[in-house]
């Protein structure tokens, strides 16, 4: 009779194919080959995935062209933001936020189902920087969750990560033979001025 080894421990998550045959290697031991609706806990074992709750049926005009894009500050201040053609809701904790006794629906530039379908968004901080194709790159920034701006994103002159990046760079000189490189630091004030020479 076949013997089934227990398995307590989920640890390495699920692996590659790569590591299919790999059976000397402790990952091997710790891991699953899929794992479905099921989060990895730190500590080896598995918890069921929490399902989705209906908070509110959208109305007609707002149609099918909608989406969920989640806006995370911190554990106690997280929202939902629901995107649809020419503006947007904001739901906290499964409410939607009211302005004046009223819906909050600030007007957006995205207007089509196209653009909508298409956006990308990234979160930093209270800003969302959002892009799709047929607009500029723009922000759209939080000051209340009724208070919401939105407004095109200038790179001009480009994000750069540090000031001093902006002041100075480095070049890199190669020997004949290509066996020896020469690292130089320069400032960019007028002429290349020399500052480390390794």
């Amino acid at each position: 009779m076949q013997e089934t080894p227990y398995l307590s421990g989920f640890t390495a998550g699920e692996l590659s194919p790569w590591l299919s045959t790999r059976f000397d290697l402790q990952a091997y031991r710790r891991g699953a080959q899929r794992i479905e609706n099921f989060l990895v806990q730190p500590y080896g074992g598995l918890l069921r995935r929490s399902g989705t709750e209906c908070v509110e049926i959208l109305p007609p005009t707002i149609g099918t062209a909608a989406r969920l894009i989640p806006f995370v500050y911190s554990e106690s201040d997280a929202l939902m933001l629901l995107i649809y053609p020419g503006s947007m809701h904001v739901y906290r904790n499964g409410v939607r936020v009211l302005k004046n006794s009223e819906v909050y629906a600030p007007k957006m530039p995205w207007s089509t189902v196209e653009m909508v379908e298409s956006l990308r968004a990234v979160q930093v901080n209270d800003v969302v920087y959002m892009t799709c194709p047929q607009l500029e790159p723009f922000k759209l920034m939080r000051y209340a969750d009724d208070n919401w701006k939105c407004e095109t994103l200038v790179l001009e002159p480009y994000p750069r990560e540090t000031y001093v990046a902006q002041e100075a760079g480095l070049q890199v000189l190669m020997q004949p033979g290509g066996r020896h490189a020469q690292l130089q630091m320069y400032r960019a004030a007028g002429s290349a001025e020399l500052l480390l020479n390794k």
